[in-house]
């Protein structure tokens, strides 16, 4: 018999653990050799293979899984896994009831090659560890395009044109930028899904939600280091920075320089 594990909860090292409004992650690590017994999750879920890899049973198939490796696991599907590298690092992504109903899910496990996000994902991770003002948009930014790269054949949306909401969302967004809403609430004021915004948004602008606001927030930040006298510790917690130094952090890898520097040139 199958062990039914409740939400939230994963076998393995639970590495960090964080929530957004309306997703779970779980960072777990397996050693060589480990043995999962058969078992199914009570929400479906996103696995994010970050190194290592494993062998998956599901019902009488068995599939090698392996870095970059996507599965989109749906509730109740039961599984069993063999972890076969010297470590294994899996992200563990559970949707809440919310983001289900907005999302376009398939019925049955689906699994994908998602080993061109890998350094998206790996930049992302420092948000589960060191997370910032802007890290849960970030994080459901991305696992909003993963979900969408995971399904085979993602269902079509009817909804009106692109162009119609996205000058509307950016003017919302640029006003927001410090405390942004959720993905999941952006797209309900559209009437959409999470990964439809994600993915619209990134094909009209080249670069995530995430980045976009993070980008918008050094701007904000750039034009009060150079137009006034303010103290840049001020500054940085005006702007929607933790502190000065990252503040300082973002400012060197966007323009080469510090805000210091910059407000001395």
């Amino acid at each position: 018999m199958a062990l039914a594990l409740a939400p939230g909860v994963f076998f393995g090292r639970r590495v960090v653990a964080r929530r957004t409004p309306h997703l779970a992650l779980v960072l777990t690590s397996y050693a060589r050799g480990t043995t999962l017994p058969t078992h199914a999750h009570a929400r479906p879920y996103l696995v994010v293979v970050l190194g290592g890899g494993f062998r998956e049973r599901l019902g009488r198939g068995e599939q090698h899984v392996g870095e970059g490796a996507l599965l989109l696991n749906t509730v109740g599907a039961e599984h069993s896994d063999v972890f076969e590298a010297e470590r294994t690092d899996v992200l563990n992504v559970e949707l809440d009831a919310d983001w289900v109903e907005a999302t376009p899910l398939a019925r049955a496990p689906e699994y994908a090659d998602g080993r061109g996000f890998l350094g998206r994902i790996r930049a992302a991770r420092a948000h589960l560890e060191r997370p910032e003002p802007l890290s849960a948009i970030v994080i459901e930014g991305l696992c909003a395009e993963l979900l969408v790269h995971a399904s085979a054949r993602p269902a079509r949306e009817a909804h009106g044109s692109d162009d119609a909401w996205l000058a509307a969302l950016e003017a919302r967004l640029s006003e927001s930028f410090r405390d942004p809403p959720g993905l999941l609430e952006l797209a309900r004021g559209i009437g959409c899904s999470p990964s439809h915004l994600a993915r619209a948004f990134r094909a009209h602008h080249g670069l995530s939600l995430g980045a976009w606001l993070r980008r918008r927030r050094a701007a904000h930040a750039r034009g009060r280091v150079l137009g006034s006298r303010t103290a840049l510790g001020e500054i940085a917690l005006e702007a929607g920075y933790a502190d000065q130094s990252h503040m300082t952090r973002e400012f060197r890898r966007l323009y080469g320089c510090t805000p210091g520097a910059l407000r001395a040139r």
